[in-house]
């Protein structure tokens, strides 16, 4: 719980900066523009692309608050366990519940994760739109590598 709580209070800074960002887009984006190798946008166009960053960190939010949520029942079902000399299909009920909780909770972390790296991928936008669509590609690739090709993967399939 404390990575899920570290990064959705982090997300409530970033979601105020970028506001703080938008509220001074003229400014901003002039600074921006003033790095070598950063493609001209409009105004309208840096508006859009602090838009998109906020959808995302705002996903991020939501879904990392429930997770938070969801472990926090998670807790309040393992403390309310029956003990453990009790009735054998109850104790069974009572872990199913758990491990399903703790199951959720985690799959909204990764979610709240994933956000994360394609916003951080959106980032690129600001440079040029060639390097968004590049970063967008690689974190495509990276996190299908993690989910579905890592040692890590491998040895979660073998411990089932």
């Amino acid at each position: 719980m404390r990575s899920v709580t570290f990064f959705t209070s982090t997300t409530i800074f970033i979601l105020g900066g970028l506001l703080a960002v938008l509220g001074a887009a003229d400014r901003a984006r002039d600074i921006l523009q003033g790095v070598p190798f950063t493609a001209e946008t409009s105004k309208i166009f840096w508006e859009m692309k602090i838009l998109v960053l906020l959808v995302a960190f705002t996903y991020a939010f939501f879904k990392l608050t429930w997770s938070i949520r969801q472990f926090n029942y998670c807790c309040i079902l393992l403390g309310a366990a029956p003990p453990p000399d009790g009735d054998a299909a109850e104790l069974a009920s009572c872990a199913a519940r758990a491990a399903r909780l703790a199951n959720l909770a985690g799959d909204n972390f990764n979610s709240g994760l994933r956000a994360y790296y394609f916003a951080l991928a959106a980032l690129c936008w600001f440079v040029h739109p060639a390097m968004f669509i590049l970063a967008t590609i690689w974190v495509v690739l990276v996190l299908y590598r993690r989910e579905f090709r890592s040692r890590t993967h491998a040895a979660l399939l073998r411990a089932g």
